[in-house]
């Protein structure tokens, strides 16, 4: 173009002008992280949001940069103004570039590399990528050498036209004239303005300092190394550079192999709970018997900052139960339907005619006897006499208040009851039992019974705690003491069912019902020598409702605890009086599974979410809902039971080959 002599200035000049002042030195550093681009998961992600968010601090920056330049349009100076306005090109040209066209190639790159099947898998690979994008968006940038160069080269050019107004007023030559007019060289404007812009152009490349990145070769480490972890033997430079969580998956798989990252630490790592279990179950499938084991058991769409913590360890998803629903269930004057997650056809269909035939008779009443969750640490002291004394000291009512006084330091809530002892040897049990609000309240009791035994150390410092559990609570466990005394919550409720309904909607007789009952719940259970089991089947529904409503599944062993009676009643004693008691539902409403979002719906369905008003209310109102839901579930089973419909119901509702969905529901459909 320099030779074409019809050509204009800024035509001619504009594409030398734009190579001099393009920053290629960036182009170079993003041309050479496209190879690695495509390691990032949310590569496109991030570069969108850095250039979203840095996008104004560029354009601002070329307007200032224009602003500056621009006095030289104004100079009046033909040379200048042409200088200045091909350099507002370039200005604008960088910006645009580095605002739109290269995000969306190294986009594209980046797309074409994965669609490839292109894997790179290098801590050291991303770390220099990671390098790169800062290098490319920085949050504050400063002036480049280009904008130094720039003013330079305005600062010089401004100096030689005031030398040359001075020499020009004094009616001599300028200098520059006289120097080229003595030069042998026949040197045009154009070519003199080219030889200046390869000189700083070479100057600028050769003496500026310029950050060399390894080539591919060199980026594989010698050993692994674990970013982020103090634990492993890692370089610092690493740790700072790169945060744990900006690597890949199949990276963080890598390090987890390792043994870099424990396995059951990726959420605390990571930030990121969804992140964490899906790397966890691709480590998990390799060592499994099937590789695909996994993939039906979900694991998106699901909260797992609530699961974190306090429900679960080492989540690799969920399972899904079915929670079907019955009722509406009247109790004490309110109607209820009742969450159950089984998954045993004939359940929820058996609870819900149970809750008919009650509804109809004017609903279930509920009583609660008692509300203490208890703990039984063990005790070793020297010798059997100092266990006895020690018993002694804590049966004394007055010792009792000031040991009630310690127990209640641990918690606004926790409030205890009572102490019960028992002496084996030189071991001594002490149950302790407190009032805990809307929890379940182990943990609490668990607290309060350690500054207990703290106080009671005080007064016999040869008591050694062995055990902050001694199995005299006893939780999780079939046990005598809690069909005695009892634990939780402590619900009987009964209902009277008139001959009518039991005809009509439970399709037996109340003779039959009873003989059932007395058969099979009473004489049936004592001669196997059951504890608390003289009912038909009440850990069904306790189960049921415990894992819908966010409770502990494995105390139904203590909370199943329950007799069921049945008797006649009425003027002519034709009607049916029946009762359920149940002396130790472990039930809470806060803490646990019942902050998980399902399990909060459900409790929000039974109106028991959270604390009520006065401390406890909600946690025992659920447990009078279970214990007359378990009521309701032992009518409609000990009626198909008198009727013989058992089987008949289970055959057409609880088998796997049933594939079509059956027009109609046995009305006495049971459950054992």
């Amino acid at each position: 173009l320099l030779v074409v002599p019809d050509k204009s200035y800024l035509l001619r000049f504009s594409l030398p002008t734009m190579l001099f002042l393009f920053d290629w030195d960036k182009c170079g550093r993003i041309s050479r992280s496209i190879l690695y681009w495509h390691l990032k998961i949310n590569g496109k992600a991030e570069l969108v949001e850095k250039t979203t968010t840095l996008g104004h601090k560029l354009i601002s920056q070329m307007v200032l940069k224009i602003l500056f330049v621009i006095f030289g349009c104004l100079s009046g100076l033909e040379e200048i103004e042409r200088l200045s306005l091909l350099t507002i090109v370039a200005l604008v040209t960088n910006c645009i570039t580095f605002v739109s066209i290269f995000p969306a190639l190294m986009c594209f790159c980046s797309q074409v590399l994965k669609s490839s099947s292109l894997e790179l898998q290098d801590v050291h690979s991303k770390i220099y990528l990671s390098q790169v994008m800062e290098e490319l968006y920085p949050p504050i940038k400063s002036y480049s050498s280009p904008l130094y160069i720039r003013f330079i080269m305005c600062v010089v050019v401004t100096g030689l036209h005031l030398f040359n107004c001075i020499v020009y007023a004094s009616g001599q030559s300028s200098i520059v004239v006289r120097i080229i007019s003595l030069s042998t060289w026949n040197v045009s404007a154009e070519q003199l303005y080219m030889a200046v812009m390869v000189i700083t152009l070479a100057y600028k490349y050769l003496s500026h300092e310029i950050k060399k990145s390894l080539p591919l070769s060199q980026l594989k480490p010698e050993t692994t190394s674990c970013v982020g972890l103090s634990s492993c033997n890692t370089n610092n430079d690493l740790q700072k550079t790169e945060p744990l969580w900006n690597l890949t998956d199949n990276e963080i798989i890598q390090l987890c192999r390792n043994k870099c990252i424990p396995l059951h630490s990726l959420e605390q790592s990571l930030k990121d709970y969804a992140r964490a279990v899906n790397i966890r179950r691709k480590i998990v499938s390799e060592k499994l018997f099937e590789i695909d084991a996994l993939e039906e058991l979900p694991w998106k769409d699901y909260d797992y900052a609530k699961v974190f913590g306090a429900c679960c360890e080492n989540v690799i998803g969920y399972c899904q139960i079915p929670v079907g629903v019955a009722g509406p269930l009247v109790l004490d004057g309110e109607e209820y339907f009742i969450p159950m997650a089984t998954t045993e056809g004939c359940l929820v269909a058996s609870t819900n005619r149970g809750c008919s035939a009650l509804r109809a008779s004017g609903g279930v009443s509920s009583y609660l006897l008692g509300d203490g969750m208890t703990r039984g640490p063990v005790l070793r002291l020297p010798s059997a006499k100092l266990a006895c004394d020690v018993k002694k000291w804590l049966e004394t009512e007055s010792n009792f208040e000031i040991l009630k006084e310690s127990f209640k330091q641990s918690s606004r809530y926790a409030n205890l009851n009572s102490v019960k002892c028992a002496v084996a040897g030189r071991l001594l049990f002490v149950r302790f039992k407190a009032f805990t609000g809307d929890a379940m309240g182990m943990n609490m009791v668990s607290k309060g019974a350690e500054y207990a035994l703290k106080l009671l150390q005080m007064e016999f410092p040869e008591i050694e705690v062995v055990s902050v559990s001694g199995n005299y609570c006893t939780d999780k466990k079939a046990a005598a003491i809690n069909w005695i005394d009892g634990r939780g919550k402590s619900v009987v409720c009964e209902a009277v069912i008139s001959q009518d309904i039991v005809k009509k909607v439970l399709k037996t007789s109340v003779p039959a019902l009873i003989d059932v009952n007395t058969s099979k719940n009473l004489v049936g259970s004592a001669l196997v020598g059951t504890i608390g089991g003289q009912n038909a089947h009440a850990a069904n529904v306790v189960t049921a409702i415990f894992i819908a409503t966010g409770q502990d599944p494995a105390q139904n062993v203590v909370s199943s605890n329950c007799i069921t009676l049945l008797e006649t009643t009425g003027e002519k004693g034709e009607d049916l009086y029946i009762s359920c008691s149940m002396p130790s539902l472990e039930t809470g409403t806060v803490g646990g599974g019942t902050g998980l979002p399902g399990q909060k719906a459900c409790l929000k369905m039974l109106g028991v979410e959270g604390s009520g008003q006065i401390a406890g209310e909600n946690a025992q109102r659920l447990a009078r809902i279970i214990c007359a839901t378990v009521l309701a579930g032992e009518l409609s089973l000990l009626s198909a039971l008198a009727a013989d419909h058992l089987v008949n119901s289970h055959m057409k509702l609880n088998r796997h080959s049933n594939k079509t969905v059956n027009k109609e529901t046995p009305d006495s459909c049971p459950v054992l």
